[in-house]
């Protein structure tokens, strides 16, 4: 199989399992840091608009999918 012309086979042959781990954790530690401003952003309860809700809970869904996707790729 090719993509853009080069073999698939090119874009994981020279990463290491190490590697792609350290890249999982850093994503899992990422998706924890969205859901928590989403948290706080929520929490905020002096001045809360609408755009802040709909940001706050935009965070907290994009954290929650990234920590799952790469908690699972980490684990198996």
């Amino acid at each position: 199989m090719k993509l853009f012309g080069l073999p698939i086979s090119f874009l994981g042959s020279k990463m290491s399992s190490e590697t792609i781990q350290t890249g999982n954790l850093i994503f899992i530690i990422w998706g924890d840091l969205l859901y928590l401003i989403g948290v706080v952003l929520l929490g905020n309860q002096k001045k809360r608009s609408k755009v802040q809700h709909i940001v706050a809970l935009g965070l907290l869904s994009v954290g929650i999918l990234v920590v799952i996707n790469n908690l699972l790729q980490y684990l198996f």
